[in-house]
C-alpha cells in the first residue's frame, strides 16, 4: 500500500505498454496480425473468386445446355436430327439423338447405319441411365449386320458387368443365348442358360428363353459357301 507521510496525494497512474515507432502496442496477437494478415487477406479475396468463377462456369454450362436443348428441337422437328447426333457426340443430349437415329435406322433395316448411330450413342451416354439401352440395341444391330463376334463380345462383358443392375445383365445373356439357340450352337447355350440361372433372380428372362427353346424349331442354317449342290455329273 502507498506511504502517504510525504504528503503525496495523487493516484497511482495505470501501467502503460511501450510502443514502437510505428504507435502499435507490443501485442502478441497484434504482432502475429501484422505478419500473416496480409496473408490471409489475400487468401480470402483468392477463395472469393474462386466461388466466383465457379458459380461463373456453371451459368456459362447452363447456358450452353439450354442452346443445345433447343437446337436438339428444332433438328428433331426439321429432320435433321443425324446431323445434330454427330455435331454433338462428346454430349449426353447428341448421345440420345443418336440412341433414336439408329433405332430408326434399325427399324429401316438399315443395319450398318444402325450399329454406327448406336456406337455414337452408346459412347456419348457414358455414366447415363440410357446407356445400357444404347448398349443392348447396337448388339442387336450388329448381329443384324453380320457382326456376330462384336455382338458377342458386348454381351458377354455386359453380362459379366457386376456394376450393372442384375435385369440388365440377365437380358445381355438372354439375347446372347438366342444367337446361340438360332445357329445351333448347343453347347455354348446350355453355358449361357446355366449363367442366366445364376444371374436372372426374377426368373424372367430364363423363362423366356426355356419357352422359345421347348416350344420352337430354330431355324435351319445357312448352308455354307464351300458346300455346292450336287449336279450329278460324276
Amino acid at each position: 500500500m502507498k506511504d502517504d507521510s510525504s504528503g503525496d496525494t495523487s493516484p497511482t497512474p495505470p501501467p502503460t505498454g511501450t510502443h514502437d515507432p510505428e504507435g502499435a502496442l507490443h501485442d502478441p496477437l497484434y504482432q502475429w496480425w501484422q505478419r500473416y494478415g496480409g496473408a490471409l487477406i489475400a487468401a480470402a479475396v483468392l477463395v472469393l473468386a474462386g466461388t466466383g468463377l465457379y458459380f461463373g462456369v456453371q451459368a456459362y454450362r447452363g447456358q450452353q445446355e439450354t442452346r443445345r436443348e433447343a437446337a436438339y428441337l428444332t433438328a428433331l422437328n426439321s429432320g435433321e436430327l443425324a446431323t445434330f447426333a454427330e455435331e454433338n457426340r462428346r454430349h449426353a443430349i447428341g448421345g440420345l439423338a443418336a440412341l433414336e437415329v439408329g433405332q430408326e435406322r434399325y427399324a429401316e433395316g438399315n443395319w450398318g447405319e444402325a450399329v454406327r448411330f448406336l456406337a455414337l450413342a452408346a459412347d456419348a451416354l457414358e455414366d447415363h441411365p440410357v446407356q445400357e439401352k444404347a448398349r443392348l440395341d447396337l448388339a442387336v444391330a450388329q448381329y443384324r449386320a453380320g457382326e456376330t463376334a462384336k455382338a458377342e463380345t458386348l454381351l458377354s462383358a455386359m453380362a459379366d458387368e457386376e456394376g450393372l443392375y442384375p435385369a440388365t445383365r440377365a437380358e445381355a445373356l438372354y439375347l446372347l443365348a438366342i444367337q446361340q439357340w438360332s445357329e445351333g450352337r448347343t453347347d455354348a447355350l446350355t453355358e449361357t442358360e446355366q449363367r442366366l440361372e445364376e444371374i436372372d433372380r426374377q426368373g424372367e428372362w430364363l423363362r423366356s428363353l426355356r419357352s422359345l427353346v421347348d416350344t420352337v424349331v430354330p431355324p435351319a442354317p445357312a448352308p455354307s459357301a464351300a458346300t455346292g449342290s450336287s449336279s450329278g455329273d460324276d
